[in-house]
């Protein structure tokens, strides 16, 4: 239900910013990222991968396990939906947002 994770991850990403607890922000906008490859916005998922990939980079060098994969995961589902060119372009778009931007950018399409 795309939807209802749609309003769940709104209410998460505005708790985790609000807080600034920067790792949940993260985890959400790959999650938000998954959201929209589901939707079938991969401009959007590939720009919002980008963003958590850095914001990654940041806050959390070593990922988990199960963190890993999901950005595996995420990542090989947007990739397999867009030429490497574009891909590449849109992901790197997303990586120079700051993590306000990026949020801004996740909850815009959230709402």
């Amino acid at each position: 239900d795309h939807a209802r994770a749609s309003a769940m991850l709104n209410d998460s990403l505005t708790l985790q910013s609000e807080i600034g607890f920067k790792r949940g922000v993260e985890l959400a906008l790959l999650e938000t990222a998954a959201v929209a490859r589901a939707q079938d916005d991969l401009p959007r998922a590939a720009r919002l991968l980008g963003a958590a990939e850095s914001a990654a980079r940041t806050t959390a060098p070593t990922l988990t396990d199960y963190e890993r994969l999901e950005f595996e995961r995420t990542r090989a589902e947007i990739e397999a939906g867009l030429d490497g060119e574009t891909f590449t372009q849109l992901t790197s778009e997303g990586a120079t947002m700051s993590i306000s931007e990026a949020t801004d950018f996740a909850l815009s399409g959230l709402l």
